[in-house]
C-alpha cells in the first residue's frame, strides 16, 4: 500500500514538474509584446527630423497656448527691409559655395526681378487666407505658377532673360516671430509677441535649404554663375525665392548662334540657327 502511495505521488510530481517546464518553454518561445499604440506613434515621430525636408520648404510658426493672466509684452513689428535680405540671403549662399571650393554666383539685377515677382506671387494665396480671417501657421509656397511662367525657365523668358543653358530655383517661407502667446479661448488675443532678427532668419533659411537635398544641389552646383534672390513678406511671415543660372554667350534664344573651328553654327536644342540669330524650331 505505502508502495503504491509513493509511485502516485512520484507520478503527481514529475506531471506537475512537466506542465511547468512546458508552460515556461511556451512563455519563452512567444514574442515580446510590442509597445502600446501611442508609444509606437512617439517612436515614428522620432524619425522624422532625419528625413529631408521636401521641396518647397516650409517653415511652421508655433504658438504657445496660455491659460493664464500675462503681463502684455507686444514688441513693435521691425519693419524688415526686404532688399537688404534679398542681398544677405545671396552672399550667405556665397560663402557656402566658397567652403566647398566652388566660384560665387554674380548678382543679376534682371534675374532678381524674376525671382522678386515669384515671391509676390506667392505671397497672394496666404494673403487670401488672412483676408478671409483664416488663422495660417506657415506661408503657402510653390514652384509652380500660372501669372508669369509655369516654372522659373518660362518665367525668366517671360522677363526677356534668355541668356542661359540650365536653371534652378530654391524656395522656402519662414516666420518672422520667434515667440508667441496667446489666449486659449482666444487665439487673436496676443500676450507676447518676440520677431526674430534679420540675421537669425538668413542664418536659419540657408541652413534649412542645405539640409534639404535638392535645394542643397542647387546651392552648390557647378552649373551655375549668376542668381537673383526675390524676397516677400505676407503677414508675420517671408518668402524667399532664388533663381540660379548659367549664362552663356551664345545659343540661347534670340541670342547668337555658337561657332566652333570645324562646326557649323550652332544654338541649344530645340533651337535653330537662322541668320546668325538662335529662334525657336517652331
Amino acid at each position: 500500500m505505502k508502495r503504491l502511495f509513493s509511485i502516485i505521488v512520484f507520478v503527481t510530481l514529475f506531471v506537475s514538474g512537466l506542465f511547468a517546464w512546458n508552460s515556461f518553454r511556451y512563455l519563452q518561445d512567444q514574442p515580446q509584446i510590442p509597445p502600446s499604440s501611442e508609444q509606437a506613434v512617439q517612436n515614428d515621430s522620432l524619425n522624422v527630423s532625419e528625413v529631408p525636408s521636401p521641396e518647397p520648404l516650409v517653415q511652421e510658426q508655433e504658438k504657445t497656448v496660455t491659460t493664464t493672466l500675462l503681463e502684455r509684452n507686444i514688441e513693435d513689428d521691425p519693419l524688415y527691409d526686404l532688399k537688404t535680405f534679398e542681398k544677405d540671403f545671396h552672399a550667405a549662399v556665397n560663402q557656402i559655395r566658397k567652403k566647398n571650393s566652388l566660384r560665387a554666383l554674380d548678382w543679376n539685377n534682371e534675374v532678381t526681378r524674376v525671382a522678386r515677382k515669384h515671391s509676390e506671387d506667392q505671397a497672394k494665396d496666404t494673403q487670401k487666407l488672412i483676408d478671409q480671417g483664416a488663422e495660417v501657421s506657415s506661408a503657402k509656397i510653390r514652384h509652380e505658377g500660372d501669372s508669369f511662367g509655369n516654372n522659373q525657365e518660362e518665367r525668366l523668358h517671360s522677363q526677356n532673360v534668355y541668356y542661359f543653358g540650365a536653371s534652378g530655383e530654391n524656395i522656402l517661407s519662414l516666420p518672422l516671430v520667434s515667440q508667441w502667446i496667446v489666449a486659449e479661448n482666444d487665439p487673436t488675443d496676443v500676450y507676447k509677441k518676440t520677431w526674430k532678427s534679420a540675421d537669425s532668419l538668413v542664418v536659419e533659411g540657408v541652413t534649412g535649404w542645405m539640409n534639404s537635398k535638392g535645394h542643397r544641389e542647387n546651392i552648390l552646383s557647378e552649373n551655375y554663375n549668376e542668381s537673383g534672390v526675390g524676397v516677400s513678406r505676407v503677414g508675420d511671415f517671408l518668402i524667399v525665392t532664388q533663381v540660379f543660372i548659367g549664362r552663356v554667350d551664345c545659343g540661347y534664344e534670340t541670342g547668337q548662334c555658337c561657332e566652333e573651328k570645324g562646326y557649323l553654327p550652332y544654338c541649344f536644342e530645340s533651337l535653330s540657327c537662322k541668320s546668325d540669330r538662335c529662334i525657336d524650331k517652331k
